[in-house]
């Protein structure tokens, strides 16, 4: 086991039962945190891949597609993320 574990079983065992609530609202309020910075740092990647997306062709691709036309730019790899971005918004 690991020894940090080890440490937290031997230190509980000395608690009363009105310091474990708090400790588990405290265990509660990190894993909360963890998650949180999980999300920003998903939230950012994210954000910085609109810019690639956001650009002439790509939107008069979208935009063709959706309104049911065919573009000078839907080649295979166009059809391709237009496909994904379907997809990801729900209307595949």
């Amino acid at each position: 086991m690991n020894p940090n574990k080890e440490r937290i079983i031997e230190l509980i065992e000395d608690i009363s039962e009105k310091d474990m609530a708090e400790i588990i609202d405290f265990i509660g309020y990190l894993k909360m945190k963890r998650e949180k910075e999980e999300y920003q740092d998903v939230l950012q990647a994210s954000e910085s891949s609109i810019d690639f997306w956001d650009n002439k062709v790509d939107d008069e691709v979208w935009n063709d597609a959706l309104a049911g036309r065919d573009c000078a730019h839907s080649g295979p790899f166009h059809r391709f993320v237009l496909q994904k971005k379907k997809t990801r918004i729900g209307f595949v």
